[in-house]
């Protein structure tokens, strides 16, 4: 599995932060076009995203992990792309696929399930092609 310092663990925090920024940020600009259902699928998400995010900056500060650099360099461009691609994405139903897939990769990491990982990684790659 992945393993990561107290900085790094920090650092993808604050990715996962940042995602769950801008689909909540997604939800709201697009409240109007958006079924009950579609919604609370993207809430869900939210929550779960940023719940993630808090839990990983608590792990953060009780835990010392190894240098994984590359990971976060690729985290760093998942966030970006992940920013811009919400952006421009007319399709719910691809937003609510980035959403849950994000919530996904974060629950992933953060219980040390490297299968996840893997598998998450791949499935948001490809929603985001």
């Amino acid at each position: 599995m992945i393993n990561l310092t107290a900085i790094e663990l920090a650092q993808l925090s604050m990715h996962f932060r940042e995602m769950g920024s801008a689909i909540q940020d997604y939800r709201r600009v697009n409240i109007d076009r958006l079924s009950k259902e579609e919604d609370q699928l993207l809430l869900d998400s939210c929550v779960a995203i940023l719940r993630a995010a808090e839990q990983g900056f608590v792990k953060a500060t009780l835990l010392a992990f190894d240098d994984t650099e590359s990971f976060l360099k690729i985290m760093v461009n998942l966030t970006h792309q992940i920013q811009q691609t919400l952006k421009s994405l007319a399709n719910i139903q691809q937003v609510i696929g980035v959403a849950t897939t994000v919530a996904s990769l974060a629950t992933g990491i953060l219980h040390d399930d490297s299968n996840v990982v893997s598998q998450t990684l791949d499935k948001l790659l490809a929603l985001l092609d």
